[in-house]
């Protein structure tokens, strides 16, 4: 189940950290849970309700911390999960909901739409011309000569 832990913590920059945020336990909670964590204000407060219990924990050893570790996560997290479940899941349930996924999946991606007057480099005009190495021929009539 660590190695689990260890994918969402791992996700996104600044790899390679054995703690996970809050953005990563968010994460977690919406992919793994999304009936319990719905993408709402009601789920974002209650994943940030349990990962706030978590760091409390954690913090009775070190005062400044804003991660929580993989022995917070099992002993806090996964509880607090199956009691937020409404008794729709029971710990042992959750802890196979977690061993069955694959880890964080990015399909939530937004992808940029193309745009005429940035993607087109022909269309740039003055300093960003320029810039891009755009070669445009200059009409005497339009340049004032």
């Amino acid at each position: 189940m660590q190695t689990k832990y260890q994918k969402f913590a791992d996700f996104a920059p600044g790899e390679g950290d054995p703690e996970l945020d809050s953005a990563r336990f968010k994460l977690f909670c919406e992919q793994l849970f999304p009936k319990v964590f719905p993408r709402s204000q009601v789920g974002a407060t209650k994943v940030d309700l349990i990962f706030s219990e978590a760091r409390r924990i954690r913090r009775k050893s070190n005062e400044k911390a804003q991660k929580i570790t993989f022995d917070e996560f099992f002993d806090v997290c996964v509880i607090m999960i199956a009691k937020e479940s409404g008794g729709t899941l029971t710990v042992p349930s959750v802890i196979k909901i977690i061993m069955a996924s694959d880890g964080p999946s990015a399909g939530t991606v937004t992808k940029a739409d193309s745009v005429k007057f940035h993607d087109d480099k022909s269309l740039y005009t003055g300093a960003q011309a320029d810039i891009a190495g755009v070669q445009k021929e200059r009409k005497k009539a339009s340049a004032g000569w």
